[in-house]
């Protein structure tokens, strides 16, 4: 029996590097996981699918009511997708900053305002958000 037996767990990001890591770790520990990612094609396994785009408002607002539904519930939300245009800041594009923007605050944000309540309807949970330090290489 894993650490997570029993526990359900959303996973944005879930495709590559950290999050495929994440998500791996948890499904070892024994956890239902449901992972979301842009990539409609995932390299690893989860659960659940919940392919999309986190700088869509509508789909990071909907995603942690997703996941429950085909979990039954959620325990643990995982914020882990992330954006980065390499390059020099003064090269970075509008559109770029925007996106970045979108994918890791705004999403994060919604996400978790929509979790919130579900997470206390099931007696409490968690939130991880994860930032790495890429942008300083």
């Amino acid at each position: 029996m894993g650490k997570f037996q029993g526990k359900r767990v959303l996973v944005t990001g879930a495709s590559g590097g950290i999050g495929a890591a994440i998500t791996a770790k948890f499904r070892r520990e024994g956890a239902a996981v449901a992972a979301s990612d842009l990539d409609s094609r995932p390299a690893i396994e989860a659960d659940i699918w919940l392919a999309g785009d986190l700088s869509d408002g509508t789909y990071a607002d909907s995603l942690p009511g997703q996941a429950a539904g085909a979990l039954g519930g959620l325990d643990i939300i995982a914020n882990n997708a992330g954006f980065m245009s390499r390059g020099a800041v003064t090269d970075t594009s509008d559109a770029d900053f925007a996106m970045s923007m979108a994918v890791n605050v705004e999403a994060p944000f919604r996400i978790s305002r929509a979790a919130i309540p579900i997470l206390t309807a099931a007696g409490g949970g968690a939130i991880v958000n994860t930032a790495s330090c890429w942008g300083l290489r």
